[in-house]
């Protein structure tokens, strides 16, 4: 399914007290989406890091910064199960 998703271009660099912002594609969990979202490697403040972003017809990349199919990975379900046995 295409989601109609917020985006905004690679090069403006989202900084928080927390650190860089990541893009919200790159915890992504939706097994449904269609967008053309690649993983890419990309430099922040000289770090290799890497994301999944949405490449548009010009093949450039943007930073989805809202999306209505956002599903947020869960990395504490290993943990849980782990746990029960």
């Amino acid at each position: 399914m295409d989601y109609e998703c917020k985006l905004m271009p690679i090069n403006k660099l989202l900084v928080s007290p927390m650190g860089i912002v990541e893009p919200m594609c790159t915890s992504c969990d939706c097994v449904d989406c269609t967008n053309p979202i690649r993983r890419i490697v990309v430099s922040q403040l000289g770090i290799n890091k890497k994301h999944r972003l949405y490449a548009t017809a010009y093949n450039e990349f943007m930073v989805v910064i809202d999306c209505p199919g956002y599903i947020k990975i869960d990395e504490n379900d290993d943990i849980d199960e782990s746990e029960e046995e």
